[in-house]
């Protein structure tokens, strides 16, 4: 499905609560897509936090996929 998303020239937006499941799908999507996916969790400062909305809402397409906490980002949610 998500081949299917980014062939289309759309963004993904996927969520986990599982930090360390979070850290593997990254990994994962990265060696298949080949390209930069970001990863926001509880670890992620402000500043980082917003840095990554940042890139990811860029119209440009170098980072199309980015995996969420859902339980985090009280902030800049407004943005997806």
């Amino acid at each position: 499905m998500l081949e299917e998303v980014l062939d289309e020239g759309d963004s993904a937006l996927i969520f986990t609560q599982f930090a360390e499941m979070g850290s593997m799908i990254k990994t994962h999507f990265q060696k298949v897509f080949g390209q930069e996916v970001l990863y926001l969790y509880g670890g992620v400062n402000q500043k980082q936090r917003d840095r990554i909305v940042m890139r990811f809402s860029e119209k440009r397409g170098y980072v199309r996929i980015i995996i969420r906490n859902p339980f985090i980002c009280a902030c800049s949610c407004e943005h997806y």
